[in-house]
């Protein structure tokens, strides 16, 4: 019995049962159909929601140029068409379902903390290439505070703040790490944060989303509690929607006045003006660069503990070869399948048109 600060006294592992083999034709079509779902939930999404959009704008044009109905046409239709629909076919496949498990206190904090390591890490990167992408094309990138910024609060709380982290960490997280954990914890949450990052569909987020994905993916393997990823996940979001309604509306107008400001006393009225505003942004950003530090410290101390179990599983060929152990081969089934080929293809269309 040994003491980890990850979660208190763990017990030696008892030894791994005997390795059983699996075919490459399983393989390759469990990962292969779980491109095919998630391309027909980027479809569906886009399907369902002009479609609904066109519908609102024949029958009810004045609602349709509400700022709120992006909400009724686009993420209504999602949560109740198209996430019962991908969560129900990702059951189809064989399940694994992570062992519920204590998870301490003092481990969820370290996991949250480099999380928000890898959200700035990747908010980082994301500003970088969407800044690339504006000076190439001359066209500026939409920010999802753009889209949030027109819209009610509540209704910004309720479908951003609380429904979406809800039906996320259930289709991307659970329906997904479900599906594909049999065939390792670390390919299930290396595919979950890199699906959920794609299908962001844009460069400002996708790689943020990639870095939170895999450590909520980590999070819910070693837990068994889909709870403990909603729950930072809504608390996020729900400090996004209010920074961007109530924070950054008053900040960035007063960021691009303070370079015109013609003499001192002008700065200091423009900055007291907006004195409140000014304190929220900076606790806001204290709070989180700090979390990232923390999470840089933590994962640097502990990255040698954080351990995603391989497959105790045999691959077999369709040519008669000896099976070999399924790491070996994992990269080229996952990756080499039609499925997986079609949904590269829908997330490059999507992010084709964000740009444009």
């Amino acid at each position: 019995m040994n003491f980890t600060p990850f979660g208190g006294f763990t017990v030696e592992p008892t030894p791994a049962p005997p390795a059983a083999c699996v075919g490459e034709k399983e393989v390759r079509g469990a990962f292969s159909r779980t491109g095919f779902l998630y391309t027909l939930l980027l479809l569906l999404h886009l399907g369902v929601a002009y479609g609904v959009f066109f519908l609102l704008r024949l029958i009810a044009p004045a609602f349709a140029a509400n700022p709120n109905a992006v909400f009724f046409y686009d993420s209504l239709p999602f949560y109740l068409i198209v996430v019962p629909v991908i969560f129900l076919a990702m059951k189809k496949l064989p399940q694994c379902v992570p062992a519920k498990q204590q998870y301490g206190a003092g481990r969820y904090a370290i996991s949250v903390c480099i999380g928000c390591l890898f959200m700035v890490a990747g908010s980082m990167v994301g500003n970088v290439v969407t800044s690339l992408i504006e000076a190439l094309t001359g066209n500026p990138t939409e920010d999802v505070t753009d889209v949030i910024g027109d819209t009610n609060i509540f209704l910004a709380l309720l479908f951003v703040g609380v429904l979406a982290p809800v039906a996320e960490e259930l289709i991307f997280r659970k329906a997904l790490i479900d599906g594909l954990s049999r065939y390792g914890e670390g390919a299930a949450v290396f595919a979950s944060g890199l699906v959920f990052g794609l299908a962001h569909g844009n460069f400002s987020q996708c790689f943020y989303a990639f870095g939170l994905g895999l450590a909520f993916g980590y999070i819910y393997v070693k837990s068994g509690k889909i709870h403990l990823t909603i729950l930072p996940h809504a608390a996020l979001n729900c400090i996004s929607v209010l920074m961007s309604k109530l924070v950054l509306p008053r900040v960035l107008p007063l960021i691009e006045k303070l370079p015109e400001a013609a003499t001192p006393e002008e700065t200091e009225r423009l900055i007291t003006g907006e004195l409140p505003a000014l304190a929220v942004a900076g606790l806001y950003s204290s709070l989180l660069y700090g979390a990232a530090f923390l999470g840089l410290i933590f994962f640097i101390v502990y990255y040698r503990r954080i351990r995603l179990a391989p497959a105790n599983l045999f691959v077999t060929s369709e040519g008669g070869m000896p099976p070999v152990p399924l790491r070996e081969r994992l990269s080229a089934l996952a990756f080499g399948n039609p499925g997986a080929a079609v949904f590269f293809a829908a997330v490059i269309f999507t992010f084709v048109l964000s740009v444009l």
